[in-house]
């Protein structure tokens, strides 16, 4: 067992959330719950902590289902994922020692792998993420019988520099 941030990508931006997260990172094995849950927010994806079997092969996704007639794929990415066979998806070897691969006799080719360099994310900084977040409604117009009234908000975005 191993733990590892996992990014989780593909989602609509409602479903972008921390309880989300944690209820999808639960398919995957144990989540860690952190103090600071404001980790668990990137650019356009979310990101949980999670202790992995590692002797089995990795999950790529899962399939999700929100409202009634929508579906999606919630795609799976892993932070700081050592050695990984892009055939069999096990953390313990890679392509040319894999068992698959050496049964196989060089029969196997690249459309036979079911992983591939995309199951690796790249690190993720907060410090270069900025979330902005507006909390409860806003009235605007006060004092006119039509007012308008935004539901809460939020905005992430990339800082450059940062």
């Amino acid at each position: 067992m191993t733990a590892f941030w996992v990014q989780i990508h593909n989602l609509p931006f409602p479903l972008q959330t921390v309880e989300t997260a944690f209820s999808i990172g639960e398919t995957i094995g144990p989540v860690i719950k952190l103090k600071d849950l404001s980790e668990m927010l990137g650019a356009n994806f979310v990101r949980v902590r999670v202790i992995v079997d590692v002797s089995k092969p990795l999950c790529r996704g899962r399939k999700i289902y929100w409202d009634t007639e929508c579906e999606g794929w919630a795609a799976f990415m892993y932070e700081s994922l050592p050695n990984i066979c892009y055939l069999c998806g096990f953390v313990f070897h890679d392509d040319k020692d894999c068992s698959l691969c050496l049964h196989s006799k060089g029969t196997l080719k690249l459309d036979d792998q079911q992983f591939g360099p995309w199951i690796r994310a790249p690190l993720f900084n907060p410090a270069k993420k900025s979330v902005i977040e507006v909390k409860g409604y806003e009235v605007l117009n006060k004092g006119d019988e039509n007012m308008m009234i935004l539901p809460a908000t939020r905005v992430d975005c990339d800082v450059p520099g940062l």
